[in-house]
Parts: structure tokens; C-alpha cells; sequence
């Protein structure tokens, strides 16, 4: 995202408002001086108070311009704060598709008793092959018997 120094018109405002101070300080500087020493005479506080007010308010806008500049890199758009509360949101919903599928998943003590089941069955299953062996030679030797007494009628 590209970062922009002016975010909001509150601060291109302000910006504004301290370019126009900042300029009002070099025009003091280049010809308020001038004319306050063509005016000649004698100096006084309230003579002098005019001079002193621009530059005292010339100075302030500058420093407002570099605060305003300053404070609006520091600060996200709105924009930017709306998108980033979208991703938010988006990543919210997935973290919870993905803690509904864990809540189906088995932990670790049923995988434990999963296991132990599969090798008790295991364990059935070949005690079961041990006693079909012998009943299939059993079907095996009747099946011959009977084809050969079939072969002994004909």
C-alpha cells in the first residue's frame, strides 16, 4: 500500500494553513525588514510589536507545516484501516473454519485407543486365519471324497 503524506483533510488543512504562515515568514524576511528599518525613528516595544507578531506567527506556521507533515506519516487512512479490518475479518472466519475441522479431528488419547483397537483386531483376524486354515483342509478332503466316490458309482 503507498503511503501518502496527506491523509485526511483535517491535515491537508493544516498542511495548507502552515504553507501559508511559512510564506508569510519569507515575505517578512525579505521585505518586512527592510521597511521597518526605512521607517527610521525611534524603537519602541509597540513599534516593534508588529514585526515581532510576524515573525513569532511565521515561525509557528513552519512548525506547524513539519508537525503537520510529521503527524500524517504516523497516522493510517481510513482507507487503510478499513482494508486492514477486511483482511481482519477474512482471517477471522478462516481461523474458524479451521477450528470447527480440528473439533472433528480426534485427539490424542482417541487416537491412542484407535490404535490399540486396530491391534486387538489385528490380533483377532490372525487367530481367525489359524482356525479357517484347518476348516479348509477339512472342505478340501470332503470335496475330494466326494468326487471320488462319485467316480467310484460310474
Amino acid at each position: 500500500m503507498r503511503r501518502s503524506i496527506y491523509r485526511s483533510a483535517l491535515w491537508r488543512a493544516l498542511a495548507v494553513l502552515g504553507l501559508f504562515l511559512a510564506v508569510a515568514m519569507l515575505i517578512w524576511i525579505t521585505g518586512g525588514g527592510a521597511q521597518a528599518a526605512e521607517g527610521g525613528g525611534s524603537s519602541s516595544l509597540w513599534s516593534d510589536l508588529p514585526r515581532w507578531a510576524n515573525m513569532v506567527i511565521s515561525i509557528g506556521g513552519l512548525a506547524l507545516l513539519l508537525l503537520t507533515l510529521y503527524l500524517s506519516t504516523r497516522f493510517a487512512p481510513k482507507a487503510g484501516l478499513d482494508a486492514a479490518q477486511l483482511r481482519q475479518a477474512e482471517i477471522e472466519k478462516r481461523l474458524d473454519r479451521v477450528e470447527a475441522r480440528l473439533e472433528t479431528l480426534p485427539d490424542r488419547d482417541q487416537v491412542h485407543r484407535l490404535a490399540l483397537d486396530m491391534e486387538r483386531q489385528s490380533g483377532e483376524l490372525r487367530a481367525l486365519t489359524a482356525t479357517i486354515r484347518p476348516l479348509g483342509a477339512s472342505v478340501t478332503r470332503i470335496e475330494e471324497w466326494l468326487i471320488n466316490k462319485g467316480d467310484r458309482r460310474s
